[in-house]
């Protein structure tokens, strides 16, 4: 069967986050995704909540998985289940751009960190871009563009009614299905979002035999060696027929130039946790490492 989401900002109304209950049981729910949740409520160890209470995630009673891992910091929180991390974020908007800076690079640590290539992050971000609706880009929408981009992770909203250009949901590795806006009373000035995603099978994995590069910490660049790479180095140049192999060898001369001017003008971040073996392998197998950074 699917996995079921509900995704929802509940502005920490007590009686938002108790229709919640009533909600999810009628719509089969397996995960929640919520922002600003009531902040007194517990939800037990189903719940993982942000630091700041802000943000939560979580598997709702009827669920037939738990998860096996999970974690948080300020602005988001995360469960895994076997191969999939699913992140629920919230920042407010009041934010200024250097903290909306750190939210993002505190998340994007978290979300290396887990090494998945199965990762779903939703939430509201308070940020606006063309790209899921919004009539103009924000700083802060810009900023979430890019930083989605440069994880590998794929845009699943669609439509353009209030919900679907503020809260916002991601996905790298999944397949999102059926992403809809509700219209449900749910006691909020936001609506339920609700979508679902295969589980994934052990005959969809695929033995990859590769290291995993940690990437590099984007936060402590050294502009001036980077400038001093870019001055003194050139792209390797690559000769032949206009063939497919020339296009390979052209893309390997690039990629290599990149990774040297990184390698020149940034420290590379520091690994993870070793994954610990999941509890829920039957739904989501833990997946082979993709290196996002290459």
């Amino acid at each position: 069967e699917m996995i079921r989401f509900l995704q929802v900002n509940l502005n920490g109304n007590w009686g938002a986050q108790q229709l919640l209950h009533q909600t999810t049981a009628q719509n089969d729910t397996d995960i929640i995704i919520v922002s600003e949740p009531f902040t007194k409520c517990d939800g037990g160890n189903r719940m993982c909540f942000s630091t700041d209470r802000k943000a939560a995630v979580g598997t709702t009673p009827g669920a037939a998985f738990i998860h096996d891992d999970k974690g948080s910091g300020t602005g988001f929180a995360w469960m895994k289940f076997g191969g999939l991390t699913v992140f629920s974020c919230y920042c407010r908007p009041g934010c200024t751009l250097g903290e909306y800076t750190d939210f993002l690079g505190n998340l994007e640590d978290a979300i290396r960190d887990k090494q998945d290539t199965n990762l779903i992050m939703s939430g509201d971000f308070n940020a606006w871009h063309v790209e899921w609706g919004s009539r103009v880009n924000n700083p802060r929408g810009v900023l979430l563009s890019d930083f989605a981009a440069s994880l590998g992770l794929v845009l699943a909203n669609r439509g353009d009614t209030p919900t679907s250009i503020i809260d916002v949901t991601f996905a790298r590795g999944v397949q999102v299905a059926d992403w809809t806006v509700l219209d449900e009373i749910n006691l909020s000035d936001h609506a339920y979002v609700s979508f679902a995603i295969e589980p994934l099978l052990p005959a969809q994995m695929e033995t990859v035999d590769t290291v995993h590069h940690s990437g590099w910490s984007l936060r402590q660049i050294n502009l001036d060696h980077l400038n001093d790479y870019i001055n003194t180095r050139s792209i390797a140049e690559v000769h032949g027929d206009p063939t497919v192999d020339l296009a390979c060898r052209s893309a390997e001369a690039l990629n290599s130039y990149i990774y040297g001017a990184c390698d020149a003008s940034m420290p590379l971040r520091t690994q993870g946790p070793p994954d610990k073996r999941p509890i829920a392998d039957h739904l989501f197998p833990p997946s082979p490492i993709t290196n996002w950074d290459e």
